[in-house]
């Protein structure tokens, strides 16, 4: 028997609620620079993907575009630029293939073991 608890919907189901909590911390640790620009980048990468996932688009390449600026080098940042501004179901459709891609050369690394 397993017990669980349902907890409602939390933070990260509402999309403005989270976004204003990771301003907020952004905010934060910006001003003390605890985040070093490539980690900042990371983040913010993370977050407008998060976003572009929920179907905030526009919002998410505004992300895209922070994590750019704060990391000029980070190619996955500029990549899921590109592709959002196609519009989501491009971006959708890339996280889609993307998934079967990884998942494909899983199963092949885990079947030669």
């Amino acid at each position: 028997m397993v017990k669980y608890y349902d907890v409602g919907e939390g933070i990260s189901h509402d999309v403005n609620s989270l976004v204003d909590a990771y301003e907020l911390i952004f905010k934060k640790y910006d001003q003390n620079k605890i985040f070093n620009k490539r980690s900042l980048s990371r983040h913010l990468y993370s977050l407008g993907n998060y976003l572009c996932q929920k179907n905030e688009i526009i919002i998410g390449r505004k992300y895209f575009f922070k994590a750019i600026k704060k990391n000029p080098f980070n190619l996955k940042a500029y990549l899921a630029f590109i592709i959002c501004l196609m519009g989501k179901d491009s971006y959708s459709n890339f996280i889609m293939v993307k998934r079967r891609i990884f998942d494909l050369l899983r199963y092949d690394i885990n079947k030669d073991l």
